[in-house]
């Protein structure tokens, strides 16, 4: 099965404009609406979180992309009049930590793991990169507030290998692509975890620097 083909089976592709319109109006209690075209759509700001189907060698992120007036609108809705700078930005990025949290979710119900990295703000130029870099992808336009909100959310996928790296090159963010055991047996961490900081650290220290583990390649 191709990335694209195995893409868009999933109920989570096909379900991207309800689960998107489901996390708006959970976090701003606003009617929000699939709208077919957005005229005159300039986006200034993006944000985005990689997500990966570790058995399935498939790399994804979710990119969000919202013009100024409507960064601006749906602000002052959620957090009161004139939010600073950082605040608009931990909003953008709790509304693709959430969406993303239940596009897994949704995955699931099709027998399929993804995890998630962490969101990040990235320019709208870096979001128009990973666009056309990608295998795959689906966009899906979304309306709030009386449409002065309006949002465009993309999934991208593309293939990926898997590489092997010595344990002393583990790293917070690697995931890990088969299930890593220590000498004894003991699993140190199951095939599929995006390993924190200190689970890095760890599996070093118990495997020895120099042991060799699968991991996700990009990261």
């Amino acid at each position: 099965m191709t990335t694209g083909s195995m893409l868009v089976s999933l109920g989570a592709w096909q379900d991207l404009a309800t689960l998107g319109a489901e996390t708006l109006r959970g976090m701003s209690s606003a009617e929000v609406e699939v709208a077919q075209n957005l005229s005159d759509f300039t986006p200034h700001r993006a944000v985005e979180i990689g997500m990966d189907a570790t058995a399935n060698l498939i790399e994804l992120r979710l990119i969000i992309e919202i013009d100024e007036p409507g960064t601006q609108t749906l602000a002052t809705a959620l957090m009161g009049n004139a939010p600073g700078e950082s605040l608009v930005e931990d909003m953008l990025r709790e509304i693709a930590n959430t969406l993303a949290g239940a596009f897994v979710r949704r995955a699931l119900d099709d027998a399929t793991e993804i995890t998630l990295g962490l969101p990040e703000t990235i320019t709208v130029e870096k979001a128009h990169e990973h666009l056309e870099a990608a295998e795959v992808h689906h966009s899906v336009n979304l309306v709030a507030l009386g449409s002065r909100v309006r949002l465009r959310f993309h999934v991208v996928g593309a293939p990926r290998d898997n590489v092997s790296v010595a344990s002393e090159m583990l790293r917070e963010g690697m995931i890990v692509a088969n299930d890593v055991r220590a000498a004894s047996g003991a699993l140190l961490a199951r095939c599929g975890t995006r390993l924190s900081a200190a689970e890095a650290e760890k599996v070093k220290s118990l495997l020895g620097p120099r042991e060799q583990v699968l991991v996700a390649s990009g990261y």
